[in-house]
């Protein structure tokens, strides 16, 4: 291994708090890595301006405080929700431990935190919040749905041009532009109450036992919209996401829900423009 590639292996672990083998093949098991100091990773010295108060340890450690405080801002612009309904020291724990388990790899932030929701089912001290997950899910809906690159259209001419033994291969591209959220829990409700321009004075009380909601979040334009559709319609969009052929997706859908009117199901997808290709 080069010396180049071993120091910046150093580097990512110390910055990282990554639970993996650092450079001398020894594995710190359960240490907390954001605890351990710089010396303790074999990190390589850095080169010093004359004008510098500094020691390689409290520039190493500058460094790694803002790598942590840019992930963290990250996360909390993502889940903003989240931050209100555990409040920002617990968020900031929590963050931190998601940090370490989950590592950015990649400079765009934009891709980091697709794990959060899963992270906070587990997370001790929030067992009594069970929505939380699926409040964090939505929260990723609309992140990724505001973010995404404008889809096709459809053409609806070419795909009434299909018959015969084309048909039975047929295949349907979802929107990337839309994202599929269902809750037992009122999410949308809980997500609405905790806007910003909610009246800070103002004390709304959802009732858990209201029921959950279906819905699919989408882009219009640069506004991120939330339709409700029934529990056929996610499980149909589901089904094509997956990238079966449309008769196997009918039939599963059938199984499950043997009053369905698939017809009524395509037409409103396409009018509304979650689907937006598809292949033989």
């Amino acid at each position: 291994m080069s010396v180049l590639l071993e120091q910046q292996r150093a580097i990512a672990h110390f910055l990282t708090g990554h639970k993996s083998e650092n450079v001398s093949g020894k594995t710190h098991g359960s240490v907390n890595h954001l605890s351990v100091l710089p010396e303790q990773f074999g990190l390589p010295a850095l080169k010093h301006a004359a004008e510098n108060r500094f020691a390689d340890t409290q520039r190493y450690q500058i460094y790694r405080n803002n790598y942590l405080i840019s992930l963290r801002t990250a996360l909390a612009d993502t889940y903003p929700v989240i931050n209100k309904l555990v409040g920002d020291e617990f968020f900031y724990n929590v963050a931190r431990e998601y940090i370490q388990y989950k590592p950015a790899h990649d400079g765009n932030v934009h891709e980091f935190g697709d794990e959060f929701a899963g992270f906070l089912s587990d997370f001790p001290g929030l067992e009594t919040l069970a929505y939380l997950r699926d409040v964090a899910r939505l929260e990723w809906a609309y992140h990724e749905v505001f973010h995404a690159q404008e889809s096709t259209t459809l053409d609806v001419q070419a795909l009434a041009a299909i018959e015969g033994e084309a048909s039975e291969q047929l295949r349907f591209h979802v929107s990337g532009h839309c994202r599929l959220v269902a809750s037992e829990f009122p999410v949308l409700q809980i997500w609405r109450v905790n806007q910003p321009a909610q009246n800070s004075q103002a004390t709304t009380t959802i009732d858990l036992a209201d029921g959950g909601e279906q819905l699919v979040v989408m882009r219009q334009g640069l506004e991120v919209v939330f339709v409700p559709v029934t529990r056929e319609m996610v499980e149909f969009l589901m089904v094509l996401s997956e990238g079966v052929y449309f008769t196997s997706a009918c039939e599963r859908l059938m199984d499950s829900h043997p009053d369905c009117d698939i017809g009524m199901l395509l037409n409103e997808a396409i009018e509304l423009k979650w689907l937006t290709d598809f292949s033989c």
